[in-house]
């Protein structure tokens, strides 16, 4: 597997960025439990701290993809984790709970200068032929960081306190931005392409690249709802403690880590990828259902599921996104940003429909009315064409 890089010092970091990428993004549903008691809230307060993050995850996308066409990848996810760092360090200092939100926007902003240049830079460092491969261990990369975000950190809280566990987020956050400046090769900027209005046109009226977007918004909606709220859940419905409720919430991090470079593999062997995102979507929508039933079994067979065929899925979806032909190579960071920005900018909605049927109907109704979002996502699967053909 590791044969097949060619430049193992930006592979490394890379990955380290992206663990630490994704322990800022899932730390704070892990710790709001202790958030929640300074600052008077509840499961909307979470649902507003979860929502205003994907909105800025989702927003910036595009203007990520736009500065990384122009100034290249590696600049940009340079800027991107810096940013996302300063805003964590901000939200650990917040003494009103309005201040976190804001924050969490920001931090969801400053990783969208991530991923699609991240996706875009793991591919050079693989040999030809094994493109999907590194897509899929990227994102196992961000499972590791998911399970240390939603288990680790709920230790670390509660041993150091809320405000000191996103300082050191924070702060590996700064480090790995200076571990990419130091072991990302430079590129030459000088010859990048501007990005203009018909270049944005072509991208954002892409039949494919809007498809593909819809699809991993499905498949992404299970793992977002229980990655977000399992662990509160656990805690406050079924009256687990929450090092045990951080433990399970973890579990929808751990089988991607495996699932994740198997769907690379599917996608570079075999083109023909609907009839396996289709499967992967419908039973992660069966597996948001069952976290609502069965008590904690429930959620542990909802992680483990919904988990493995998220991560298999969502691995097959992005690298069809990156070799699609909307526009030329140099653009493929773009394709990929759209992409991802449908996914996270509709993945505003769920956390607050969830939380609203949680306080109006419980529980049960919640995870029944995610579970029904994500499989009417799924359906427009059947109107993509293979990438062989974009």
């Amino acid at each position: 597997m590791f044969d097949a890089i060619v430049n193992r010092g930006a592979f490394w970091s890379l990955l380290a960025q992206r663990v630490v990428y994704a322990l800022n993004w899932y730390n704070v549903a892990s710790i709001f439990s202790l958030m929640a008691v300074e600052f008077g809230q509840g499961v909307s307060g979470l649902g507003a701290l979860t929502s205003s993050f994907y909105l800025g995850a989702g927003l910036f996308q595009i203007p990520g993809g736009v500065v990384a066409a122009r100034f290249g990848p590696r600049l940009t996810a340079i800027f991107g984790t810096l940013l996302m760092s300063v805003a964590v360090l901000i939200s650990a200092t917040a003494l009103q709970f309005d201040v976190v939100v804001l924050a969490r926007f920001f931090v969801g902003a400053g990783m969208a200068f991530v991923f699609a240049p991240g996706i875009v830079l793991i591919t050079q460092y693989f040999r030809r032929g094994a493109e999907g491969l590194g897509v899929g261990l990227y994102i196992s990369a961000y499972q590791a960081g998911g399970m240390v975000g939603l288990f680790g950190w709920v230790v670390v809280a509660t041993t150091i306190g809320w405000r000191l566990s996103l300082i050191a987020s924070g702060m590996l956050g700064v480090f790995t931005a200076v571990a990419l400046f130091v072991l990302v090769p430079r590129e030459d900027t000088t010859t990048r392409p501007r990005v203009g209005v018909p270049e944005l046109r072509r991208v954002l009226l892409d039949r494919h690249l809007l498809l593909l977007g819809v699809v991993a918004t499905g498949l992404s909606m299970g793992s977002i709802l229980v990655s977000s709220f399992v662990v509160y859940y656990l805690i406050k419905a079924l009256g687990v403690v929450p090092a045990l409720a951080g433990a399970v919430g973890s579990l929808v991090f751990l089988v991607p880590i495996f699932s994740s470079p198997i769907g690379g593999r599917l996608y570079d062997r075999r083109k023909n990828f609907k009839t396996t995102v289709a499967l992967a979507g419908v039973v992660s929508a069966l597996a948001t259902v069952m976290a609502g039933f069965g008590g904690i079994y429930g959620p542990v067979i909802s992680a483990l599921l919904g988990g493995f065929v998220s991560g298999l899925g969502f691995t097959i979806v992005m690298s069809a996104a990156r070799e699609s032909r909307a526009m030329g190579p140099e653009y493929r960071t773009l394709s990929v940003a759209w992409v991802n920005s449908i996914s996270l900018t509709s993945s505003f909605v769920p956390p607050i429909f969830f939380s609203f049927l949680a306080e109006i109907l419980g529980y049960s109704a919640a995870w029944i009315g995610g579970g029904v979002l994500a499989f009417l996502l799924i359906i427009p699967i059947v109107l993509l064409r293979e990438p062989s053909s974009t």
